[in-house]
């Protein structure tokens, strides 16, 4: 089964209510989308767009309103 998150990243900017859903839930948005994540991933998503949102945490680049719309990537860490 493949997964095309580019399509995703498309229609979470341009369907505003997907957009706040996913602000507000990013997990439950993915998990619908069929996206299986393990509990820390999960944990670690809210927690950075919680923190996304408020100006006093933002990284240079992370909001939304500064990049207009929502980024989607996939890293791995060693």
């Amino acid at each position: 089964m493949t997964f095309d998150l580019a399509d995703l990243e498309r229609r979470l900017n341009e369907n505003q209510d997907l957009q706040s859903d996913f602000m507000k839930d990013p997990t439950s948005v993915l998990e619908r989308e069929g996206i299986v994540m393990t509990p820390k991933m999960k944990e670690n998503l809210q927690k950075f767009v919680r923190e996304m949102q408020d100006p006093k945490f933002a990284a240079s680049g992370a909001s939304t309103a500064a990049q207009g719309g929502i980024m989607i990537s996939i890293g791995k860490s060693f």
